[in-house]
């Protein structure tokens, strides 16, 4: 039988799929500094995040091959548990990262409750707009309670690599949390990065917090 792609084999191939899509990762995570796949800041002082091929998360019997995502975090901050049992919540959160300006969760959530079949091709317009799609994944962003539009800020859409579009919020939640959410679908799946700030959190690092925002990626 033929061997499966190693661990730099999958590195490789993400980084050669992020270069023709326009996204700098780095060219190999330096696990000294902290979580596997989290590169050494670079001049904006920012840290890439890259998922390794192979990255174990808390998902139930019957989850695929995940594709990796990227994203940047400030110098600092560190993966942190995402484990049922632990406080963490349910089997959608595939990692946290936390630092001094806030946290973020990837959450990774099945769309076929709401498109079955999956098309080809399918994006995050086939789930419906920007408000159909938080209130119906707000569950997952909030660790059980409903969005409701009066928790939206502000939302968009906007267009990730080669075209995917990706829908973006700034949300208000209960007790001044701030959360700013990019989310995306690829495949059979969403993919829902949201960074979580107190209001102090929020005053002193909003634009730090956009950019972890912004810098959000699913790689096909």
């Amino acid at each position: 039988a033929g061997r499966g792609p190693g661990r730099r084999d999958v590195l490789s191939m993400s980084l050669a799929a992020a270069l023709l899509r326009g996204v700098v990762l780095p060219a190999e995570p330096a696990q000294a500094l902290g979580a596997p796949g989290l590169s050494a800041p670079g001049p904006d002082g920012l840290a890439v995040y890259l998922r390794p091929g192979g990255k174990q998360g808390n998902h139930g019997i019957g989850w695929g091959a995940i594709d990796p995502y990227s994203f940047k975090v400030p110098a600092g901050w560190e993966e942190v548990g995402s484990f049922a049992g632990e406080g963490y919540g349910g089997q959608e959160v595939d990692l946290r990262f936390q630092g001094g300006e806030g946290r973020l969760e990837v959450v990774l959530a099945p769309i076929r409750r709401f498109i079955d079949p999956v098309p080809d091709h399918v994006t995050i317009k086939d789930i419906g707009s920007e408000l159909k799609f938080i209130k119906a994944f707000g569950t997952e962003i909030t660790g059980g309670n409903p969005i409701y539009e009066e928790d939206i800020v502000s939302s968009g859409t906007v267009t990730g690599p080669l075209g995917r579009p990706y829908y973006v919020y700034n949300l208000k939640l209960g007790g001044g949390q701030s959360v700013l959410v990019s989310a995306t679908v690829l495949r059979d799946r969403a993919y829902l990065l949201a960074c979580k700030a107190s209001s102090l959190q929020w005053r002193k690092n909003k634009s730090v917090l956009s950019d972890i925002r912004d810098s959000f990626y699913a790689l096909e």
